[in-house]
């Protein structure tokens, strides 16, 4: 108990001061980019000693700069509409729900939102989170294929029959 209490009161800039300076790192010295990556290195092992691991995936998602692959990222993405699908999930279902997770494949995580969803190699909150290391699909022009009509198109009856029913 005194040891949780001791990990709150103490700045998540102050352990990751610490955490440098265990590894020879004097951050005075460094970057300021630099820095700011121990100080995040701080405040997810706080998280981890609090038991939050997507807490601590978060954050250093937030301050990594591995960028998620465009292929990668769709296959997850259609992967989880898939899923949804093939579980009766409705178009409406889909574009208005708001769901987050890990991805059956362990390779990333997504985040429906808004009628889209985005894919990132951490737990997001929201799509911001991505932050350019992700990418996001509108889901149903993307991943379900479907196109506005083209405001110049012709309209013809799509249904004759029921023309006829009006004679």
């Amino acid at each position: 108990m005194a040891d949780q209490l001791l990990t709150a009161a103490i700045d998540h800039r102050e352990v990751g001061r610490q955490l440098a300076s265990m590894c020879g790192v004097e951050l005075d010295s460094i970057a300021s980019q630099d820095a700011r990556l121990w100080e995040a290195r701080g405040q997810a092992l706080q998280a981890l000693a609090a038991g939050d691991m997507d807490g601590a995936l978060r954050t250093m998602g937030l301050v990594s700069s591995r960028i998620m692959d465009r292929y990668e990222a769709w296959e997850i993405a259609s992967n989880a509409v898939a899923v949804r699908t093939a579980a009766g999930w409705t178009r409406d279902m889909l574009i208005s729900s708001t769901e987050s997770g890990r991805a059956p494949c362990g390779r990333g995580y997504y985040l429906f939102c808004s009628g889209a969803i985005a894919v990132c190699y951490f737990p997001m909150v929201c799509i911001t989170d991505m932050n350019g290391r992700g990418y996001h699909f509108h889901i149903a022009q993307d991943l379900l294929n479907e196109r506005d009509p083209s405001p110049y198109a012709i309209g013809r009856p799509t249904l004759p029959q029921q023309l006829e029913m009006f004679r």
